[in-house]
C-alpha cells in the first residue's frame, strides 16, 4: 500500500498528535497527500523537537526503518513510554540530543525531516531561519521537510495566549508568509502548504476542542486565512 493511502486508527492517531487531535491530525494527511514518496522503507528520517517522539512513531508506522528521534535534551526516557506500546516502533528508532540550530549531521544525511510546533519555541525569527537552513543542509536533494506549526493567527488568539498560555511570552509565533519566506530564503524550491483552524484552541478540555474542531471543519472555507492558527507544510529540497 502506498503511504498516501494509509489511514491511522484512533489509538495511534491520539499518540501521534496528543492534543487538539482533530485539527492537528489534518497535518498528517496533508503530508501524505503531498509527499513524492510511495514508501519510506529505504528512507532515513529525523524528528526534531521530539519530546514524546510522536512523529517518530508516525514515521515508524509508515514503514521507515531508520529514524532519529531527537530533542535539545535526549528524549529517550519520555518517548519510550509511548514507543514501547508499539512493537514495530522500538527497533526502528534511535534517540539523540540535537540542537536544531546546529544539527550534528553531515550534509545530505536524511530523506525526511519532520517536526510539530517547534519554530515558535525558538524565540526569534532569525533563529527560525537558522533552523530551516540547517534542515535544508542535512536533507538529501529531493528530500522533504514535513511540519506543522502554530501561527500568529487572529488578534483573539494572540490575546488568549498572553492570558492563558504560560510560555507564550517566550515564543515568536510566525505568520505563514514568514514561514514561506524563511523556507525560500533557506533554499527550498517546492513548497506546498495549507492553513487551517480557528476555534479549537479555545477549548479547555480535549472534549471541547474536538467539538470546536467540528465547527472549524464546517466554517474553514469562510474564514480569512490570516485568522487561522495552524500551517501544514511539505517543502522539498
Amino acid at each position: 500500500m502506498a503511504i498516501n493511502d494509509i489511514r491511522l486508527d484512533s489509538e495511534i492517531l491520539n499518540d501521534v498528535v496528543l492534543w487538539d487531535t482533530k485539527n492537528w491530525s489534518n497535518a498528517i494527511y496533508f503530508w501524505l497527500a503531498h509527499t513524492q514518496y510511495d514508501t519510506l522503507s529505504d528512507k532515513k528520517c529525523l524528528e526534531i523537537g521530539a519530546r514524546e517522539g510522536c512523529l517518530s512513531l508516525l514515521l515508524a508506522y509508515l514503514g521507515c526503518e531508520k529514524i532519529v528521534c531527537s530533542d535539545l535534551m535526549n528524549p529517550r526516557e519520555i518517548a519510550l513510554k509511548v514507543h514501547e506500546k508499539y512493537p514495530f516502533a522500538k527497533a526502528r528508532i534511535l534517540y539523540e540530543s540535537v540542537d536544531c540550530l546546529k544539527i550534528p549531521y553531515h550534509d545530505e544525511s536524511f530523506d525526511i525531516v519532520t517536526f510539530k510546533s517547534v519554530l515558535g519555541s525558538l524565540g526569534l525569527y532569525e533563529n527560525q531561519i537558522m533552523s530551516l537552513k540547517e534542515i535544508y543542509r542535512v536533507l538529501h536533494y529531493g528530500g522533504e521537510l514535513w511540519f506543522a506549526e502554530n501561527l500568529r493567527a487572529s488578534r483573539l488568539h494572540q490575546v488568549f495566549r498572553k492570558a492563558f498560555v504560560r510560555w507564550a511570552q517566550r515564543w515568536y509565533y510566525p505568520s505563514v508568509q514568514e514561514i514561506i519566506g524563511g523556507l525560500t530564503h533557506s533554499g527550498f524550491k517546492e513548497i506546498e502548504f495549507r492553513v487551517y483552524g480557528f476555534f479549537a484552541p479555545f477549548g479547555y478540555f480535549e472534549f471541547f476542542r474536538s467539538a470546536l474542531a467540528t465547527l472549524d471543519r464546517v466554517l474553514d472555507k469562510h474564514l480569512p486565512e490570516e485568522w487561522k492558527y495552524i500551517a501544514f507544510i511539505v517543502a522539498r529540497k
